[in-house]
């Protein structure tokens, strides 16, 4: 059974990494020295204004990997940092900014350390505390559990938090709220029988099933404002699906599996594209 630790992002890296993509992928400069390794499940914190949000989760594939061994999987628009990780597929949540740990919850988290388990600290104000939830700290399982039902939560509901007043010394956005058509993408998976638009590999499970994602080629969050719709999602595997997300990779049109039926808006494509040479 693996470990859960807390990783947290700054401003900056929220910044970096845009509201809705798959989190299949972190880096920092701590994971090695905690000896995070293979089925170590890692839950992705920030801290704005008193409150404290789940950004996301994944679960380790491996033990870290270097910055140069990370590009060389990955590609070169990755965040600069002694170590990576690249989640297990399947085992990355979407990756919501605004998606707040209320403060009962916050009340049962526990991290362990030397010494057995110790709670969150709090200012004299009684907002937490930022510096006790940066770096990267261990938890306890019960509180592994309290997170993941907030990911629970929040794929069930199918719903889209996008960018809500966030960082407002800096700025103050707000946007009205969007629900993803789960339908579609069914649908999608459905027609490329979970394989891959783009390389064509097919995820097979011991028991049979198969596996798949769904890439919004111009992306619904942050700037990009893209579609809910058909012509604006691939069937990908969770590797291309990391790439794209990142604009590490162009798209072509002339290499992509596209079964009948399934018309792709190629403005979204070249929008894409675009923002791969602008990376």
């Amino acid at each position: 059974m693996g470990r859960y630790f807390t990783h947290y992002w700054t401003g900056q890296t929220l910044d970096f990494n845009p509201e809705g993509g798959r989190i299949g992928h972190t880096a920092g400069n701590r994971f090695r020295t905690r000896n995070i390794g293979r089925g170590d499940r890692i839950y992705i914190l920030n801290i704005r204004s008193g409150k404290v949000y789940l950004i996301g989760a994944l679960t380790a594939a491996s033990p870290p990997l270097s910055d140069s061994d990370a590009r060389t999987l990955l590609g070169e628009h990755i965040w600069e940092a002694d170590d990576h990780l690249v989640a297990i597929p399947g085992t990355d949540s979407i990756l919501r900014h605004c998606r707040e740990i209320t403060p009962a919850i916050l009340s049962q988290v526990r991290f362990l350390s030397v010494g057995g388990q110790h709670p969150l600290k709090y200012k004299s104000d009684g907002t937490p505390d930022p510096q006790s939830i940066r770096g990267v700290r261990e938890l306890t399982s019960a509180s592994a559990m309290l997170f993941d039902g907030l990911l629970d939560e929040d794929s069930e509901s199918g719903s889209f938090a996008l960018l809500e007043e966030i960082y407002p010394s800096r700025r103050e956005t707000v946007i009205n709220r969007l629900y993803r058509n789960r339908a579609i993408v069914t649908e999608l998976k459905t027609i490329y029988n979970d394989t891959c638009q783009i390389c064509s590999t097919r995820i097979m499970f011991r028991n049979g099933s198969t596996y798949s994602e769904a890439h919004h080629i111009r992306p619904l969050g942050g700037e990009h404002l893209g579609s809910d719709s058909l012509d604006n999602l691939l069937c990908v595997c969770p590797n291309c699906h990391v790439k794209l997300d990142y604009f590490s990779i162009s798209i072509d049109p002339e290499k992509l599996t596209v079964s009948e039926g399934h018309f792709l808006n190629l403005a979204n494509i070249d929008y894409h594209n675009q923002k791969v040479v602008s990376s």
